[in-house]
Formats: structure tokens, sequence, C-alpha cells
């Protein structure tokens, strides 16, 4: 049976001489990081955090009251926000003597690196760590997608997972690189990393009156920016031949290029070369690519193209 005492002084001195048949155990005198110990019964781990991520009791007067200053162990505050639908944004986050890149940040290494993925947006999570440990934010995008969509399925065409990253937000140290943050721990620190949902793309062929047309393929290449993930993390570029499908559809990163190829109807007679559905022009968003068979545009924003064949049968 152990009791401990959180007096100090003479006095302590002699209340434990009375209670030296059970034992006490005396803080040392101090001020601030020495005396820092976790609540419920979990300690400081040899990274400076929390073992269980949350709380601590300061008996030396720091920055466990919400102020600055002190000998830690101090506040990170981290902020996932979105633009009010977003879910699955993701931040690794790391905490070691030294700020990490991309490239070399211990992503798997879990006595390091942990990755906080939101479940709601906003979402709000706190851990305390000791001061003097430097922590490195890693902001994770998706890696979105176009594939064959149902014509008349837009409610499956936007899903809040697929985010991109835009900034971050508050008290960080340095920004060495796209959606990296490096913060020293030397007080309390508030940091939001700020996504956002990928703009949707929607790709349809048809003709005048008929939108299931048997031919009307087209080559489509996706061209993106570089994906801010972990390193051997697959991308969505590429190019992908004899698209037929009624819609390709899906999200993709703001300042992908898109590239599509018509082609006629595979049904062509190969004698005569006469097709039955002959490529006419481009619509929708695409409208100014006209009667080209190869149209590229700038994926901004939300993008509604479509691809229309003439008929001759």
């Amino acid at each position: 049976m152990g009791i401990a005492c959180n007096l100090r002084g003479l006095w302590m001195a002699g209340l434990c001489a009375l209670v030296s048949m059970v034992g006490c155990t005396v803080p040392p005198a101090g001020n601030g990081g020495s005396n820092d110990v976790c609540t419920n019964g979990f300690d400081l781990d040899t990274n400076g955090i929390c073992t269980n991520g949350v709380g601590n009791v300061d008996n030396g007067g720091d920055s466990s009251d919400g102020g600055d200053g002190g000998d830690g162990p101090f506040r990170l505050t981290l902020t996932l926000r979105g633009d009010g639908d977003a879910e699955g944004m993701t931040v690794y986050r790391v905490i070691d003597s030294v700020g990490y890149t991309r490239e070399n940040a211990p992503y798997f290494d879990f006595n390091l690196s942990i990755g906080v993925t939101s479940s709601s947006d906003p979402d709000v999570q706190e851990v305390m760590i000791q001061k003097g440990q430097t922590v490195t934010l890693v902001a994770v995008e998706a890696r979105g997608i176009i594939s064959a969509l149902p014509l008349n399925d837009d409610a499956n065409l936007m899903s809040p997972f697929n985010n991109e990253f835009v900034q971050w937000e508050g008290d960080v140290d340095a920004m060495p690189e796209d959606g990296v943050a490096v913060i020293e721990m030397d007080s309390d620190k508030d940091v939001s990393a700020v996504f956002r949902n990928m703009p949707t793309v929607s790709i349809v062929k048809s003709d005048e009156v008929n939108p299931q047309l048997t031919g009307g393929c087209y080559d489509l290449t996706i061209d993106a920016p570089a994906r801010l993930g972990r390193p051997g993390d697959p991308e969505i570029s590429g190019t992908t031949n004899d698209v037929c499908n009624v819609r390709s559809a899906g999200q993709v990163k703001t300042g992908t290029m898109i590239t599509l190829d018509a082609k006629d109807t595979n049904g062509c007679d190969v004698v005569s070369g006469d097709c039955s559905e002959m490529f006419d022009r481009w619509d929708g968003d695409a409208a100014s690519c006209g009667s080209n068979r190869e149209c590229t545009f700038e994926v901004t924003d939300d993008v509604n193209v479509e691809a229309i064949w003439r008929d001759e049968s």
C-alpha cells in the first residue's frame, strides 16, 4: 500500500514521518517539467507524450492551465477541417527530436508516428507533448478516381472521402514543403489542416436523341498534379484506351489536365470505311473544343462534358 503526497516542505516531511509505516512518495520541489505526470495512472513515454494520448497533471506550473511558457508538457490542438461535408481527412503526426520530410517521415513507426484521420468535419484532437520535442505534420490527400458510373447516378458521383489539401493555419513554425508543417513544442500550439472535396468530372457520350449508343469510344488521358501522399502511393495519372462507357465520372485533384480523343464506332465497315455513328462534337464545359477529335481541358471546378456522335444508320 502506498500514499502519494503532494505537499512539500517541513510540513510534508513531518507528515511522511507519521505515515512511514505505509510509505510516502514526495515529489521533488521544482519548476515544471520534471514534475509533469500523466493522469489516470499513465506515464510519459520515451517520446515525451502521454501514453493514453490525453491529459496531464503539472506540479510545477506551466501550460497545463492553458497558458504558455514553463517547462511543459504542452498541449497540441490539431483540427482537421474541410468544407462542411468532408470525411477521412488524414494527417500523420510524428513526434521526435527532429523534423521530417514527406519522403523520410516514419509513417509506420508507431513509436513515433500516428495517422490522425477525421471521422467528422471539423475534427478536433488534442495531445500533450514534452517541451523540446519537434512535431511534423504530414497531410495526405486522396488518390481521386474516374470510372464507369450509371448515367443518372449523381448520388455516387461525389465522395466525402476524396479530399485535397488546401493549407495549414495557426501556430506553425515552418512549412518546408507542400502539405508538411513543423512545430517546435515550446508552448501550447493550435494548428488546423484545411482540406476540401476534389472537383467532380462527368463525361457522358450520346447522340442527339439516344444516350445509349453502342459505339462512340474515346481514349481518356489523366495528367494530375503530384499527389500529397506517402512515398509509393498509387497515382491516378495515365491513359485508358477505348473508353466506351455511357458515362465516366469521379473526382480529381484541382489542376488535373484531362485529354479526350474521340473515335468512331467500332462497327465501321472495313471495306467502305462507312460508320453508322460518326463523332460530331464536344459539348458542355468542353464546347470550345468543337468538332476536334482531341480535346484537352483543365479541371479547376466541377466539369460536365458531353461527347456527341451522329447516328447515320
